[in-house]
């Protein structure tokens, strides 16, 4: 979407009118000494910091508003004549934020006045939304802002979010999860300077275009019930207003400083001398701010009317990263895989636990066969009865006469080994270095006495070519590493204008633009094929895609040579989102109107570039290498080519062996592409804030949202449709576009209408009841296009090879490929095949009923504590995934051959074999569901409604379902005598409902959310120590003041556990196993403190039972709901171990003179190092746990897999679903601020 262009423009035509957004209100009644309303008194709020002053008039009923005030401290002051001036000092108001302030006048001359100074009560007595606000000092005082991995963004800057620990009903992991009172997780919304910034196509990545910590004056956090101006957010409103400039120039200085000697050891690890792993870590997050009136001596004043703030905040970091490498042995560089298997006579090595003896099948000639045997695949023939064989090479020897070309200049790029092992047996490289910078400058400018205005630059940008874990930085060389670099940079513009038209009536104007740019790049971008002799390749960009060519199974003790290359993954993405509002605020006696509307429109660029792969995977069982006659002589693996043996859980063959004969199982290319998607969101509300009494406030409105679907601009995204696939020999089910079938895949939904409604009444002067009820929706769901670009070459029929050295031909992906017959390609039978099937209704916005009801309570001026109940009710949240069973055999279906699976097992197990097979034959006959249906399908897949695809993917299904209900108290205690405290406790129940097929009741899918904690609390605590006014010396009375001391704690439950899929239901819809009545579920507990993953099963495998063959168990396999894995049903009692959070800082403030100090402190995570290991293993129980050569736990139900090799360090894994922290240790941070 081209809209540079036009954001130009709007900047240039209104260049000098800048205005304020994300604003706060005062609103109060003017009485007389008797309590008699008074109209027409002139009320002014002075902003104490920048002197622009805003007007109002108190209407025929006494009452005032003075709406769109930029957060910050005011002084109000009232004027009539006869009647001293009012003044009330110390304002503070938020955004988002409505704050009352009557005003009682005294009888006597406006030259005398009338000066309050305290502090605005706590109480909300103006609406009943649910809404916290955190603002620039809370964020720079509690341990919230760690660099790096404590509580960072992945950019590793400071993250303003982590401050929502302290929020009731919220659940939060930085830049994983951020789930609100249960709605799914990111959902929510987010707005800059009054206008959208949510991060609509990586919901979670809010670090790629958040702003600087110390350029926000606030974030006000609205949970529910906010008022209808508000929109497009299904889990949470989230409004930051950034930093102004004021009449006197302020700023910060700041360093950030985090080094491994800060930090505790990694458990459960040993670096070979018998102490604990403590990797390096070396980070630095530094950076200013400055602000102030514009002056240009002589020239210009900007006093009371021109401001600016500056913001730079820059991290940095630089690690060593040296993993140990798997590469091929010096033996087999040679070729020489005598070691792993008998087959290599004397050369044998026993110590692998390779089986010495000959397996229990023999070939088709009844020779022995011995595991890892090299077969040599040119010596491939049939045997009388039409079986493959081959012979195995001399001593699992391949000549080096045989080696690729290909081959053998790709190993050429490959390290040594420096060691005589097998795995483990090199030591990489990489730097891992990332910097991100990020700028903003925000200008405020008074225009006359009626306008005020606001212009608001920023980028962010994060540069790192190699990171682990998601960066997967793997230390081998840059040309054949399958490092993706990640290289962000986003870019947010904002102007807003307001304009008081008379002293009751005010206009507020505000446009913005956001763009977001993602590049995955490799080091090396510029590599040609032909450099390794490949030919065909579309583009010479990145070396191809090799993935790990080691023995298949878990144990991969034998070796052979780790990934490289990750060509097909790269990926570069561009979104562009202009967005515009206005709205008209109308104070019209005891009630304030307000109507407005806004709009954005999103433009997704997604380009990858061409790339390729080869798989060089052993032949097994379930990827044999059994050839035609007329694919004998391209055929090519070192398995024996034979399928049905019984060979004790071995293999035969060895991918690395594949390789340096350049015999390739799988390859695939993919072509460039230039996909535009695009959508936009619509709104308009009205809403009126009536003062029905002194004592009630009532809050109404409506708001009208409206999406448009997601679609590809010249129309090259496809998918399922009902035309014949050419394919499939003409049957339905192929993918169409829009570009040929001139026709529009989803429809829009027009009736987004949310009525809302909220009160306030003020029961006793300290004693507020407030609730609401309300419907909002969220933002309808991005999606990519389906448009596939890649073509694959797998081992189906003849030609089943791509053989580098007979040699055969690399496939040429198209790209747009309009094609209806482009898959599945001839032979097979896939998936759906870069493709899904998009719901028509996938521009219904989710939609959520949201009520609460709760007292608030000021037990004194600066102590306040409420208690509400908060629910609501959640529909047409987007699924994803494989559900709707658009491909799912009906019971009529396999009623009409005579077979019922869901009940007879042996009718089930028949639906695995192919349809060439005998008893398949017997039992249905011949079954051809269209010429050149491959003979080697199952007997499943060939019942298919589309039988030329085994599965067909869903995107964005409006049909989950979600159900909250919670008691919520907060209490908050404003700062004074040095004390700030906030403590908030939620006890909740939290439940979603997923379709997952067409054949049963949705209602059997109802579960707890995996993300369900029924009890949660936390709080945030801060003090500053005053002078000991007791202590007679003036040294003493120094030293001990000014320690500042803050805590973060959290404790809540344990999230549920996924409940073990059942292993019997063959070829049908998965499902879970049930539960062993009178069975615990633990061995031990997980919150004991006194697991050891070395030694320990936690989980009990006797409580856990399959269903009958064929059967099913309570609940359906995994989709997802917006960032939600569900695997229902979950259990209330299987739980992961309790993972509380606590961090604390100390430190100290050094007033160098007024308005001037520095502050020294140390920050702590997890400051008490609590071992927190990560989730038990939930799967297979029937199979028994495995163990290494030592005796420790590897892997197999409920061992938790936290053992790592000597020297290693654990991976601190990132859960996608609950976004938890695994294996951290405390961390340390110094930081020194200087303020002025």
């Amino acid at each position: 979407m081209r809209v540079l262009h036009v954001v130009v423009c709007l900047l240039l035509a209104v260049s000098t009118v800048f205005g304020q957004a994300a604003s706060g209100t005062i609103t109060g009644t003017v009485v007389d000494p008797a309590g008699a309303v008074v109209a027409g008194a002139n009320v002014e709020a002075r902003n104490s910091q920048t002197g622009v002053v805003y007007p109002a008039v108190s209407t025929n009923t006494g009452n005032f508003t003075l709406s769109q005030l930029p957060p910050g401290t005011y002084e109000l002051t009232v004027t009539v004549s006869g009647f001293k001036k009012y003044v009330h000092t110390n304002l503070t108001v938020a955004a988002a934020e409505i704050l009352r302030q009557d005003a009682t006048l005294e009888v006597g001359a406006a030259s005398e006045a009338v000066t309050v100074t305290a502090e605005a009560s706590q109480l909300r007595t103006e609406s009943g939304d649910i809404a916290q606000h955190i603002t620039l000092e809370q964020l720079n005082d509690l341990p919230v802002l760690g660099i790096g991995g404590a509580n960072s963004g992945s950019s590793g800057v400071r993250n303003p979010f982590n401050s929502l620990a302290a929020i009731p009903g919220l659940n939060y992991a930085p830049n994983f999860v951020m789930i609100v009172n249960g709605a799914p997780s990111n959902s929510g919304g987010y707005r800059l300077e009054g206008l959208d910034n949510t991060n609509h196509t990586v919901n979670y990545a809010l670090q790629e275009n958040q702003p600087s910590a110390d350029a926000i004056q606030e974030v006000a956090i609205q949970t529910s019930n906010y008022a209808p101006e508000f929109g497009q957010a299904g889990g949470g409103l989230f409004n930051i207003t950034m930093k102004s400039g004021s009449n006197g120039y302020h700023g910060t200085v700041y360093e950030y400083f985090v080094n491994e000697d800060l930090n505790a050891a990694f458990p459960f690890t040993n670096d070979g001398s018998g102490h604990k792993v403590r990797p390096r870590n070396r980070r630095n997050d530094y950076g200013g701010t400055l602000g102030g009136p514009i002056v240009i001596p002589k020239i210009y004043n900007g006093h009371d009317k021109t401001f600016f703030f500056f913001s730079y905040e820059e991290y940095r970091e630089g690690n060593g990263y040296f993993p140990n490498l798997t590469v091929p042995t010096l033996a087999y560089r040679q070729g020489d895989f005598s070691a792993i298997s008998p087959n290599g006579g004397a050369n044998f090595n026993l110590n692998f636990g390779v089986p010495a003896g000959a397996l229990p099948s023999t070939d088709a000639l009844g020779r022995q066969i011995f595991a890892n045997t090299i077969y040599d695949p040119a010596s491939r023939k049939f045997a009388p009865n039409g079986v493959a064989y081959a012979d195995p090479f001399p001593n699992n020897v391949i000549p080096a006469a045989r080696f690729d070309p290909t081959a053998v200049k790709i190993q050429a790029l490959i390290p040594q080994p420096s060691n005589s092992n097998f795995i483990n047996n090199g030591v990489g490289n990489n730097l891992l270095q990332r910097v991100t910078p990020i700028p903003s400058l925000k200008i405020d400018q008074a225009v006359g006495s009626k306008g005020h205005a606001s212009f608001y630059w920023s980028t962010t940008g994060t540069d790192a070519q190699f990171s682990v874990p998601n960066g997967n930085a793997d230390g081998l060389p840059d040309i054949i590493t399958g490092a993706r670099g990640t290289f962000i940079h986003s870019l947010t513009l904002r102007v807003n204008y307001d304009y008081t038209l008379t002293p009751t009536l005010l206009l507020h104007l505000g446009a913005g633009y956001s763009r977001i740019r993602f590049l995955d790049s490799g080091p090396v971008q510029n590599f040609n094929c032909a450099q390794i002799g490949l030919q065909g390749c579309q583009a010479n960009i990145y070396f191809p895609n090799v993935p790990t060519m080691v023995e298949p199974g878990a144990g991969a003790v034998l070796g052979g040579m780790q990934l490289m290359g990750n060509a097909l993954a790269h990926t570069l993405t561009n979104t562009e989102r202009p967005a515009y509002n206005a709205n008209l605020t109308w104070v019209k006696g005891s009630h304030t109107y307000k109507a407005g509307g806004e709009v954005w429109f999103q433009g997704n660029i997604t380009a990858p570039p061409s790339g390729t792969q080869l798989i060089f995977d052993s032949c097994t069982v379930t990827a044999a290498c059994t050839p035609t006659s007329a694919a004998i002589a391209n055929a090519g693996a070192t398995a024996l080519p034979q399928v049905g043996l019984n060979l004790s859980g071995w293999n035969t063959g060895f991918p690395y062996a594949n390789f340096l004969l350049g015999d390739v199982t799988s390859i695939t290319q993919k072509a460039p592409t230039d996909l535009r998607m695009g959508k936009a969101q619509w709104a308009l509300f009205l809403q009126d804030s009536w003062k029905a009494t002194r004592k009630l406030t009532l809050d109404y409105g409506v708001r009208w949202d409206y999406a448009t679907a997601p679609r590809e601009q010249y129309g090259r995204s496809a998918t399922l449709g009902p035309v014949p696939n050419p394919a499939a020999g003409g049957r339905i089910g192929a993918p169409i576009f829009e570009a040929t079938c001139h026709c529009v895949f989803v429809s829009n939904y027009p009736w987004g209408i949310g009525p809302r409604v909220g009160a306030a009444y003020q029961i006793t002067p300290r004693t507020v009841l407030r609730g609401g009820w309300g419907f909002v929706y969220s933002f309808a769901p991005d999606i990519t296009a389906n448009s596939a670009n890649q073509i694959d070459s797998a081992p189906a029929g003849p030609n089943a090879y791509f053989n580098l050295q007979t040699p055969g031909v690399l496939p040429q992906p198209v790209w747009p490929n309009f094609d209806p017959g482009q898959t599945p390609l001839p032979g097979q039978t896939t998936g759906f095949n870069g493709f899904t099937s998009l719901d028509r209704n996938i521009a219904r916005p989710p939609r959520q009923v949201q009520w609460s009801i709760g007292i608030q309570r000021e037990l004194s001026r600066n102590l306040v504590i409420e208690a509400s109940y908060v629910g609501n009710r959640g529909v047409w949240w987007s699924q994803n995934g494989p559900l709707g069973r658009l491909n799912q055999v009906s019971p009529e279906a396999f009623a009409a051959y005579g077979l019922h699976p869901y009940t007879d097992p042996n009718d089930n197990l028949l639906l695995g074999q192919q349809i060439s097979s005998a008893p398949v034959i017997s039992r249905v006959g011949v079954l051809t569901p269209y010429a050149g249906y491959p003979t080697t399908s199952t007997l499943i897949n060939a019942l298919r409604p589309y039988p030329q695809f085994s599965t067909i993917n869903v995107t964005g299904s409006p049909t989950g379902k979600t159900w909250y209900d919670s008691l919520q108290v907060r209490a908050n205690k404003r700062l004074s005598h040095g004390l700030q405290a906030t403590a908030t406790f939620t006890w909740s129940k939290a439940m979603v409902l997923t379709r997952e097929d067409i054949f049963n009741p949705a209602s059997s899918s109802k579960s707890i959310q995996s993300t369900d904690q029924p009890f949660l609390f936390n709080t945030g605590i801060t003090y500053t120590t005053p002078a000991a006014e007791f202590l007679n010396n003036r040294a003493l009375k120094w030293l001990t003041k000014d320690w500042l001391t803050s805590a973060i704690l959290v404790y809540g439950s344990g999230l549920p556990l996924t409940p073990p899929v059942a292993t019997t239901v063959n070829n049908l819809a998965g499902s879970q196993m049930f539960r062993v009545a009178g069975q615990p579920l633990y061995l031990k507990d997980l919150n004991c403190g006194c697991i050891n993953p070395y030694f320990d099963q936690v989980l009990n495998p006797k409580a856990w039972v399959n269903p009958v063959n064929g059967g099913f168990g309570p609940g359906p396999i995994q989709t997802t709901i917006g960032a939600l894995t569900l695997s229902a049903l979950y259990y209330s009692d299987f739980r992961q171990a309790r993972r509380p959070q606590e961090n604390l800082n100390i430190g100290r403030n050094f007033r160098i003179r007024e308005k001037m100090s520095l502050q020294i402190r140390a920050e702590f995570v997890n400051i008490f190092n609590r071992t927190q290991t990560g989730n038990p293993v939930t799967a297979n129980p029937q199979a028994p746990p495995t163990k290494n050569q030592v005796g420790y736990y590897t892997g197999g139900f409920g061992v938790i897999n936290d053992v790592v090799a000597v020297g290693a360090t654990p991976s601190i894994t990132q859960n996608a679903v609950v976004g938890q922290l695994y294996q951290q240790p405390r961390q340390g941070t110094l930081i020194a601020r200087f303020t002025f």
